[in-house]
């Protein structure tokens, strides 16, 4: 019999690199931290949460949908 305790402490950084990354869920991928997160789901729902959301292009920023709605 093998009695034990296993512990493990979270990094304080971890680093992917590589010249191509892929994340996959079955049905669902979140990212989050604090209070900002990013969803993506199975169907195609796209949901991005955050008290100040950022976008900028050095080309064209193209923004496209069969309805946008503002506020």
């Amino acid at each position: 019999m093998v009695v034990g305790v296993v512990r493990a402490r979270r990094p304080d950084t971890l680093k992917l690199a590589a010249r191509r990354v892929e994340i996959e869920g079955d049905e669902e991928v979140l990212v989050k931290s604090g209070n900002g997160a990013m969803r993506l789901r199975e169907d195609g729902d796209i949901e991005v949460v955050g008290s100040r959301i950022s976008a900028a292009s050095r080309g064209l920023f193209r923004l496209v949908g069969r309805m946008l709605r503002l506020n």
